[in-house]
Formats: structure tokens, sequence, C-alpha cells
């Protein structure tokens, strides 16, 4: 599943973001275009939650999260969020839109 959106102001801090999704002090993985961890200017980003694997007892992602926001278009301007979770998908796009990060874009 994916969405385009147009970015309309700051995007969220990405453990802000990762917060918001799966709770404060949430395990997660990420990388992206970020230039420090409190960069709100970012356009590209792999978000995953990280879970305890029960028989190894190490930390993996878990596929069933993962989330991947990029550039779609030349200037920026647009994004493409794309996540095979539709709930998360929705979540993350509900909170970019209540943020005034970005709103929906239809051609």
């Amino acid at each position: 599943m994916e969405v385009t959106v147009k970015v309309t102001g700051k995007m969220p801090i990405v453990l802000e973001l990762a917060e918001h999704l799966w709770g404060k002090e949430c395990n997660f993985d990420s990388d992206g275009d970020a230039n420090s961890p409190d960069d709100v200017h970012w356009r590209r980003l792999y978000l995953c939650r990280r879970v305890r694997n029960q028989e190894t007892g190490f930390s993996e992602n878990d596929e069933n999260t993962r989330l991947e926001i990029f550039v779609a278009s030349d200037d920026a301007v647009l994004l493409r969020i794309v996540s095979n979770n539709e709930g998360l998908l929705n979540q993350t796009l509900c909170y970019l839109v209540d943020r005034g990060s970005v709103e929906e874009w239809k051609p």
C-alpha cells in the first residue's frame, strides 16, 4: 500500500514518529537522510519496529511494521509513504497530516 503526500511543513523528529507509532521507549531500526537526531527537514526514512526473538534473545526487525517514506518528485515536495501494513500507513498519514507536515496529494 502507498500514498503520495505534499510536504506542507516541518517533518517530525524520527524518534517522535516512532514513539507515536509504537509507544515510548520502543525499539526500532531506522535509516534515512536526517542530518541529526533532531532534524525536521528529512525527506527519506526507513522505519521498522524491532522485537525480541524468543529463541535467540536477539532483537530483529518485525517486517509487518516496515514503513518507508521517500521523495516522489524532483523538487522533493511530493513524498511517497509505503507500507504493507495498511493500519500503520494510515496511522502515519494521520499523524503527519494532523501535525501539519503533509497533506494528501491527489493528481
